[in-house]
């Protein structure tokens, strides 16, 4: 996981990659997962969400550039995802009762998938391989947190 730009913030302010969720699902409960999609496209300077907001959806950037704020219009981190190489916005965000801490916003034109929250936990009750994976890798997330902290 890497950004086109540092950031002194934790790694759940980072995007997941596809890979780490979509390429751990069997070819079923990716199935199922896709069948979620809603594809949405934004342009320059549109945001995605924003701090203070309620997470209501995951974001799945297929194709585009996008910035990550903290703070009004300082950019704390740049991600790039040329097609194929999805970047899954909101996960973690989506499993707390608490608003979104940073803004995201296109730096050009970017195409997205939304999936509903909602939607996404009716999925992971339904299929408990995939809510498993899930949760490794939110595990996982945090563990490389502790040893960033640790580090510092």
């Amino acid at each position: 996981m890497s950004s086109d730009k540092n950031s002194g913030h934790s790694f759940f302010d980072f995007p997941f990659s596809g890979s780490e969720f979509l390429g751990r699902l069997s070819p079923s409960d990716r199935q199922a997962f896709d069948s979620l999609r809603c594809r949405k496209h934004f342009s320059k300077d549109d945001e995605i969400f924003s701090i203070g907001q309620m997470p209501e959806f995951l974001y799945v950037l297929n194709r585009g550039q996008v910035a990550l704020m903290h703070h009004s219009s300082v950019i704390d981190a740049t991600f790039t995802s040329p097609n194929g190489a999805e970047k899954i916005f909101g996960a973690v965000e989506a499993f707390s009762a608490y608003p979104f801490d940073s803004t995201l916003k296109a730096m050009g034109p970017c195409e997205f998938d939304v999936v509903d929250k909602s939607r996404f936990f009716d999925f992971l009750l339904r299929q408990p391989s995939a809510c498993l994976q899930m949760t490794i890798m939110i595990s996982e997330r945090y563990q490389q947190s502790v040893v960033i902290l640790d580090s510092n």
